[in-house]
């Protein structure tokens, strides 16, 4: 703690480095390696699988639909003469300044 003091609180000791090293040591030791999916894989039951697959299927359909959902709200906007995108509003919306 006094060189610590005595640095004006910038060095850390010898000691102290050294601790933090350790620590940073023990941390990536304790980090799994791979991914949570991998990890998981071989404690899977056949019925957890075949839920995994049904899961993923009706993700994609869902992403699928949904981006058909918003091609068709994007040209109700453009229909309706609302702007694209913020450039584009700030571009048609009135300007209140100084006269």
């Amino acid at each position: 703690m006094k060189a610590w003091a005595q640095s004006g609180y910038h060095r850390l000791s010898p000691a102290s480095r050294e601790f933090e090293a350790t620590q940073k040591t023990l941390a990536e030791a304790a980090r799994p390696r791979g991914s949570l999916k991998s990890l998981l894989k071989p404690y899977e039951k056949p019925s957890e699988r075949s839920l995994i697959r049904q899961t993923r299927a009706l993700r994609t359909k869902l992403s699928k639909a949904f981006a058909g959902v918003s091609r068709v709200f994007a040209r109700l906007q453009r229909a309706l003469g609302a702007p694209r995108d913020e450039r584009e509003e700030r571009e048609e919306s009135p300007c209140w300044g100084m006269v």
